[in-house]
């Protein structure tokens, strides 16, 4: 790139970092024809028209074109290609709240700076994939605050004296008398123990003391359990006594 602190070098650095199968990362022919142009353009060019360039030059750039001081023509670049990893990352979570979606676009963005410039071949990545490198970390971040949240929920849940959670936490000895058990440690048992029983139990058990329905009712148009999972009043208390022993038998081990 044409510039007084930088000297014009069309050797390209080459990817270093390995895949899984053991070979080498490599930058799609596309992206090597545009950064053999890009390198010869003066820097004012390239952040006139920074929107036309791709992301994996701009991350070539960040990474080996990076002035001793972050000067305003690299900030402008960086400021680009953060924009970018943060709408990708929003988009991708927009079936969240807004505000989850913020928080999800922000730790991916957190991530991405920290692995682009660690100054190691780990940001290789971004430049051979960015887009799906960017959409697989933003899932994981997606998955990460799914599970806090039903964790949180879950607290709330237990504490909850009409809740029907507290009841499924007292049906399967998940309770200690006279107090709660700490935070999201309830919520770990209780998945441990419903992986544990098989899936008519695990429904059986939801349905009661999950989502409140009665067992049976003499009301023919009221929802309970049984009717739900269509089986007879007989097999749903079955159902239920089965998974009490297996809860049981958990506690015990």
């Amino acid at each position: 790139m044409a510039n007084a602190d930088d000297e014009n070098d069309e050797d390209l650095r080459p990817l270093t970092r390995r895949q899984k199968d053991g070979t080498l990362f490599f930058r799609a022919p596309e992206v090597v024809e545009e950064l053999r142009r890009v390198l010869q353009r003066p820097v004012d060019d390239l952040v006139a028209k920074k929107r036309t360039v791709s992301s994996a030059v701009l991350v070539y750039v960040m990474r080996h074109l990076r002035p001793p001081r972050e000067t305003k023509w690299f900030i402008e670049l960086w400021e680009e290609l953060r924009r970018r990893v943060s709408y990708m990352a929003y988009k991708q979570a927009e079936g969240l709240s807004p505000q989850r979606a913020r928080d999800v676009s922000q730790a991916v963005c957190d991530w991405f700076r920290e692995e682009l410039f660690s100054e190691t071949d780990k940001a290789d990545v971004f430049e051979a994939c960015f887009k799906k490198v960017i959409i697989l970390r933003t899932l994981d971040e997606i998955r990460k605050v799914r599970r806090r949240d039903q964790i949180e929920k879950n607290d709330v849940e237990f504490q909850n004296d009409d809740g029907s959670y507290r009841d499924l936490v007292d049906a399967i000895n998940l309770r200690n008398i006279g107090r709660s058990m700490p935070r999201g440690e309830a919520a770990a048992q209780l998945n441990r123990i419903l992986s544990q029983l098989t899936p008519r139990e695990r429904d059986a058990v939801l349905a009661v003391h999950g989502e409140g329905l009665a067992e049976s009712s003499s009301d023919p148009n009221e929802i309970t359990a049984s009717s739900k999972l269509g089986i007879s009043d007989r097999r749903i208390r079955k159902l239920l006594a089965n998974a009490e022993k297996r809860a049981s038998a958990n506690e015990e081990e």
